[in-house]
This record gives C-alpha cells, structure tokens and sequence, in this order.
C-alpha cells in the first residue's frame, strides 16, 4: 500500500523560492503559456510584462522575457506542509522554515529568503492575522 501513497511534495503547489502553480522563477513566457494556457490579460507597465490569470489568482511578472515573480491569492495553492493563502501567521511561523515576520509601510508580512538582486524569496502577505498573498520572486539585477 505504501507503494501508491504520492511522494513527499508531489501536490505542493508553492515551492518555497522556486515556484508557484508549476510556474518557476527564470521560465520563459511561452513555457508559462504552455503550462497555463492563454492569459485572462497581458499587460506592459515599466519594462515588466504581467500575465494575469484571473480563474487561478495568478500574476506572473516577466523582465528581459524571464518569470521574476509569482503571485497567487489562490486557496488552492499550498505548500508541502500546508501553508497557503488563509493560513494563519501561527502556521506560517511553524511550518515554513527560516520565515521572517514584520511590518513595512503599515503591511504585515512573513517572508524567507533575500529580496536583494539576483536572490530569491518567498513573502506571505498578512491582513487580519492571516496570508492574503503569496509571492515568489527574484530580486531583478
């Protein structure tokens, strides 16, 4: 019976500092259209090209035609161990290791990793004591 249970993390959705719905940080846009099909809209605004998937909750940001930042407010999406959108600030704290809690310019947030360039993180957004977004990103050189 072992044998059938799916592996570890095979239905994690969020990766931490990876991906987000399959979508990981350095894919192209075709790969993420491949992946998700055509976008609900596609927006340009400084230099950064947003491909919104609004039935998913999913923005996926592109600079020099690489993924740089994903973003879901989607339910759906969770990590390994549970943490997703709705969590609680308790969960996120106990289960997503190395995260951070603060407050800047008056939003809650607990992220992991580093927003400097080059580097990769994971903030979880929090209104009411629980995430409102999560989003995976690389600090754009």
């Amino acid at each position: 019976m072992a044998l059938l249970a799916p592996a570890a993390g095979a239905e994690a959705r969020i990766v931490v500092n990876h991906s987000v719905a399959g979508i990981e940080l350095g894919m192209t846009a075709d790969r993420v259209v491949a992946r998700l099909g055509r976008p609900t809209l596609s927006t340009v605004e400084k230099g950064a090209r947003n491909l919104v998937y609004s039935r998913r909750g999913l923005v996926v940001t592109l600079s020099r035609s690489r993924v740089v930042i994903v973003a879901t407010r989607s339910r759906g999406e969770r990590t390994r161990d549970g943490v997703g959108v709705g969590s609680s600030v308790r969960s996120v704290r106990r289960r997503v290791a190395g995260v951070r809690c603060g407050e800047k310019a008056g939003v809650a947030f607990c992220r992991t990793g580093s927003i400097r360039p080059g580097r990769r993180s994971t903030t979880f957004q929090i209104e009411s004591r629980s995430v409102v977004t999560v989003t995976v990103a690389r600090g754009v050189d």
